[in-house]
């Protein structure tokens, strides 16, 4: 192997006359020379690399790697074999580019990473700590952080589930589908092969095509070219659903959906429209469930009891989209910003669901979703995504604002 293969001559010639950016890949290389010996050895490589992405940089790849690069076959890599290495299929005008820390940060923010992973993705590739990455920088990190279907796959679960206790369930259901609504663009309630491809180059700008097919092939489980939100959550989870696994798991998510959307209707003033729909629904579903109807008044969430029958005995929560029995909301939502509706203020004894158990109501002994909620008979997850985007939105989801 010659001392500069893989360095193409424009880009060796490029970094030659840019001091600044062949400084970036010194300081990259001597962040890696944990003994300071002038050569990046496997173990250096393994004690960073290893702990960034475990699954994928194993010492099997680490060693490939420096027998691919290792031109005087002494096994390590010198700073001239890290370059070649450093640099592969950077281009010259790429390696001038600058990009700062908030144009950075925003990129990934709109992928639907978090601000915090985003600043430590920042920081692992800002090795000379001047707060803007060079292109030899970014380009670095696209290497060893965000190079495949696999660094995808790991870099979003680590950042959405890993870590979450099961008391962070609520909060891990949501934070997945706000990722699921980021990556929708359109709204449509699934994720095609071009808003796939979208997010992959806001997360890594040198995303190949075929890379984007291969994570959608490991996405898209039935073949049909789509991403829809079951296929989704078993992706980003890694974990099959059985068909009654999946109905508790898609009640969770339904409630999740629906909560989300009843705080961004309640932010952009949209509030009484969401809720006069959900106050419409409940009819058509009391119907579908046997459940007799005999008030159907809309009461402030301040309310402990109906203003037209004075009591509260069935009744549908507008922050969940479930109907409760009872005093508390089936899932403990606070009621109290949002409105109810009143379905019987008392028990319509055979007409009454209320004697049907807690498994029943979260999905662990109905074999039909649409029976345990007004939102989900009337409003599948596909369905909720396309509200959103007609109700709330005129264009794709725009980005978090950066604390």
């Amino acid at each position: 192997m010659s001392l500069h293969d893989g360095i193409h001559t424009n880009l060796w010639e490029a970094l030659a006359n840019d001091s600044e950016a062949l400084a970036s890949v010194r300081s990259i290389f001597d962040s890696l020379d944990h003994d300071k010996s002038g050569s990046i050895s496997a173990a250096n490589l393994s004690s960073t690399l290893g702990t960034i992405l475990p699954n994928s940089w194993t010492m099997e790849k680490i060693n490939g790697l420096i027998s691919q690069y290792d031109a005087n076959d002494d096994g390590e890599l010198d700073f001239q074999e890290f370059l070649a290495w450093a640099t592969k299929g950077l281009g010259a005008k790429q390696a001038r580019t600058v990009t700062t820390r908030r144009d950075f940060i925003k990129d990934k923010l709109n992928a639907g990473l978090s601000y915090q992973a985003a600043s430590q993705m920042f920081d692992l590739a800002d090795a000379d700590g001047s707060g803007k990455l060079q292109g030899t920088e970014e380009h670095f990190l696209s290497l060893i952080a965000l190079a495949d279907a696999r660094d995808m796959t790991y870099i979003f679960k680590k950042d959405h589930i890993e870590g979450k206790t099961m008391q962070d369930e609520r909060r891990k259901r949501e934070n997945l589908v706000r990722l699921f609504m980021r990556w929708d663009r359109d709204g449509t309630g699934e994720i095609s092969l071009e808003e796939l491809g979208i997010v992959l180059k806001e997360v890594n700008p040198n995303f190949l095509d075929d890379e984007i097919r291969t994570l959608i092939r490991h996405m898209d489980r039935d073949g049909n070219g789509i991403i829809d939100f079951r296929e989704f959550i078993q992706w980003i989870t890694g974990t099959p659903f059985l068909a009654r696994t999946w109905m508790v798991e898609e009640l969770g998510y339904a409630v999740a959906f629906h909560r989300i959307i009843a705080e961004e209707c309640r932010e952009k003033h949209k509030q009484t429209v969401f809720e006069c729909k959900l106050h419409a629904d409940t009819l058509t579903w009391a119907e579908l469930v046997g459940q007799n109807v005999t008030c159907h008044t809309i009461n402030a969430g301040t309310n402990l009891v109906c203003e037209s029958c004075d009591r509260r005995h069935a009744w549908a929560c507008h922050f969940c989209g479930c109907v409760c029995f009872g005093d508390r909301c089936l899932n403990d939502c606070d009621t109290t910003t949002y409105s109810w509706t009143c379905l019987a203020g008392t028990c319509q004894k055979r007409r009454c669901l209320c004697k049907k158990t807690k498994k029943h109501w979260n999905g662990e002994e109905t074999g039909d979703l649409a029976k345990l909620s007004p939102i989900v008979f009337l409003n599948t997850l596909k369905e909720l995504g396309q509200f959103v985007c007609r109700e709330l939105r005129t264009g794709p989801v725009r980005p978090t604002t950066a604390p």
